[in-house]
């Protein structure tokens, strides 16, 4: 139980830094489908 919390806080963690990278790339691709 405690290894599983640990690897939820180390999927967090990960998610946290990508999630700002995605939302970017689909505001970008958003901009470009209006142009």
């Amino acid at each position: 139980l405690v290894r599983q919390t640990h690897v939820k806080e180390f999927f967090f963690e990960i998610f946290k830094r990508i999630l700002p990278i995605i939302i970017v790339f689909v505001i970008q691709r958003k901009l470009l489908d209006k142009m």
